[in-house]
């Protein structure tokens, strides 16, 4: 109707149309996109048998959208309704996916051709296969004069396409320093006393 009367077709106008016609005595009741309400006692049986907010809507006859999503969670919250049984979170908070293992790709020879590995992906693949972040000269756990630092990961023959495990270890910056490959030194630097 709203169409036919150039009105734009929006539920505010829809809305406005619809409260100015029962004004004037109008019967809208055979209007296609009257909001149809959610009852009390078949909400209460749903959602007590469901397990998502999706089951709930699917057996209210509804789209399953997040406007009718948004239009349910509100009737359960509007009746007090317990949903801590639902096995899926809500839209609005996802559960975010569990990241992909990185490690069969990651710790490998490189090519000589390739470019160099960033710190956080060699760190996610030494985490996932269990290696624990200390360093491996001293025991430091990441933490110098009561503040956290970031331990780095050494490549031990100074190679950095070579990212095989056996080939890194995590060092605090002070053993690292120390070692002969840092800063792609091959020998010591003597220690002036």
């Amino acid at each position: 109707m709203a169409r036919a009367l150039g009105v734009p077709d929006d539920s505010r106008s829809r809305a406005t149309l619809s409260r100015m016609l029962r004004g004037e005595g109008i019967d809208t009741r055979h209007f296609s996109h009257r909001r149809v309400s959610i009852p009390e006692n078949r909400l209460r049986e749903l959602v007590e048998r469901s397990t998502s907010y999706a089951d709930v809507m699917r057996g209210l006859g509804l789209d399953v959208d997040d406007t009718n999503h948004r239009r349910v969670r509100r009737a359960v919250s509007r009746f007090g309704l317990d949903t801590s049984h639902f096995k899926r979170r809500t839209w609005a908070h996802p559960e975010p996916p569990a990241p992909k293992p990185i490690s069969h790709r990651v710790l490998i020879v490189l090519p000589s051709d390739a470019g160099r590995t960033n710190r956080s992906q060699l760190h996610r693949a030494l985490v996932e296969i269990g290696v624990p972040y200390a360093c491996e000269t001293c025991g430091n756990k990441g933490e110098w004069l009561g503040r956290p630092i970031t331990l780095q990961i050494d490549h031990i023959n100074g190679d950095w396409r070579d990212n095989r495990r056996e080939n890194l270890r995590y060092l605090c910056p002070n053993c690292h320093a120390l070692t002969e490959t840092w800063c792609r030194q091959k020998v010591k630097v003597p220690l002036v006393a």
